[in-house]
């Protein structure tokens, strides 16, 4: 069941908000970068209504700041500048350890699997039969689709040798066009796959805690706290659950770093990555 906390009703918890952010905020407008998995058109249109009603509701005023490639994005995630991000969990866990990001808020509608496909008629029917076979993924630092896949078979032994497409759908075309055996993916992104049919699913990982919301450490506490509480009491109205399906906050909480991410250190999920270094 979804978690939440005890709340008061909508209208006095945004009437508190107000009075609470107001020190704080004092003209300083907040930027929040986002991780370019859409275009920058769709990703304004999708976010705008919820940093308007948190401007509204808080006197919390958050810029959106996209990027023109994902190299983009790390490059400022690393800078460690930026006050707000909304990315996959292992963008937050590299933000944490080179700069104490903190998270604040995520959905707990659905959980984060990868997946990994094959030839409908491909003698490949478990993770066992890849051992020493070509996988393709759309990116090296992708989470589900990648690196969390990539560290799951690493500890049950099995070696493979990874080639990347830039794209998920180039990842799963690779198998058809024989570049690879198998490749790694989300159903999300599987699931609009025109191709779909001429593959079947081998294995489907384990869930993880979905994309958080996360601070820069710099960020005031009390500016955390009433975006983290404005973003659970806006899920009480029809219009607000609209507003946060957009944005992937659908039935959201307050995140937490050891309930929800600590496991990806545990996976040694970095070693994966292009920041092993």
């Amino acid at each position: 069941m979804p978690q939440r906390p005890v709340m008061t009703s909508l209208f006095t918890i945004f009437v508190l908000l107000a009075v609470w952010v107001t020190d704080s905020t004092a003209d300083k407008v907040y930027e929040l970068g986002r991780a370019p998995q859409s275009s920058a058109t769709k990703l304004t249109k999708d976010w705008k209504p919820y940093l308007k009603l948190l401007k509204d509701k808080t006197n919390i005023e958050v810029k959106l700041r996209l990027y023109p490639s994902r190299d983009e994005f790390e490059k400022h995630l690393l800078m460690g500048e930026t006050d707000f991000f909304y990315a996959n969990p292992f963008y937050y866990l590299i933000a944490k350890n080179r700069n104490q990001y903190i998270p604040v808020v995520r959905s707990n509608a659905k959980t984060l699997n990868g997946i990994i496909v094959t030839k409908k008629d491909s003698p490949i029917n478990s993770i066992e039969d890849l051992n020493n076979k070509t996988l393709s993924f759309p990116a090296q630092n992708a989470l589900g689709a990648s690196l969390y896949i990539r560290s799951l078979l690493s500890q049950k032994g099995i070696e493979i040798k990874p080639i990347y497409t830039r794209t998920h759908e180039n990842s799963y075309l690779a198998v058809i066009y024989e570049k690879s055996v198998a490749s790694g993916g989300v159903g999300r992104t599987f699931k609009e796959f025109k191709e779909k049919d001429k593959y079947k699913t081998i294995f489907t990982t384990p869930g993880l805690a979905p994309h958080p919301l996360f601070a820069s450490p710099k960020v005031p506490e009390d500016v955390r706290n009433a975006i983290a509480n404005f973003t659970i009491e806006l899920a009480a109205s029809e219009e607000g659950k609209k507003i946060l399906k957009k944005i992937k906050l659908q039935d959201p909480i307050l995140a937490n770093h050891g309930r929800d991410y600590e496991i990806l250190n545990d996976l040694h999920i970095v070693s994966f990555s292009t920041f092993n270094k």
